[in-house]
């Protein structure tokens, strides 16, 4: 039951949302709002792009949106996004795994950057703290394992 009325409500959004966004195309106000906010998530874009060329190590690529609000990462093989992810959830940045959008896991992690709702300040800020974590990552799956997968204790 609670899976046949979600598909309803979804069939169409509501008719008031619908008439008000066909008024605001109509009148022609959708063509300023473009030209009022595509400035500032322009700047966005490019604080994110020139965050991660600064911060991000070696090995880490990405696109370069030519729309909407996000970024799409692929890291280094073999990278724990997991791990990753916790360490930045713990120092107060999010991002959104590539698992997420339908990848299987496999030795080509990916992620994605969203740059839409944050300030420039922000976006480099946080961009840092995801470029520190993953040199740190990266350092940590790098050091020699034992055949169980424990780290070589070095006391």
């Amino acid at each position: 039951r609670i899976v046949q009325a979600r598909q309803a409500h979804d069939i169409c959004s509501p008719p008031l949302l619908q008439r008000a966004l066909a008024t605001f195309i109509e009148q022609g106000w959708l063509h300023a709002h473009h030209r009022r906010v595509l400035p500032h998530y322009r700047e966005r874009r490019d604080a994110l792009l020139q965050a991660m060329e600064r911060f991000f190590p070696s090995g880490v690529t990405w696109t370069r949106p030519h729309g909407g609000f996000s970024c799409w990462v692929t890291l280094p093989a073999g990278l724990a996004v997991r791990d990753l992810y916790l360490s930045a959830i713990a120092r107060g940045m999010a991002f959104t795994p590539g698992e997420v959008f339908g990848l299987p896991p496999d030795e080509q992690p990916h992620l994605r950057l969203c740059y839409g709702a944050e300030t420039p300040e922000r976006i480099t800020d946080a961009v840092a703290t995801l470029g520190g974590l993953l040199r740190e990552t990266r350092s940590r799956q790098a050091l020699p394992r034992t055949s169980s997968g424990d780290y070589v204790p070095l006391v």
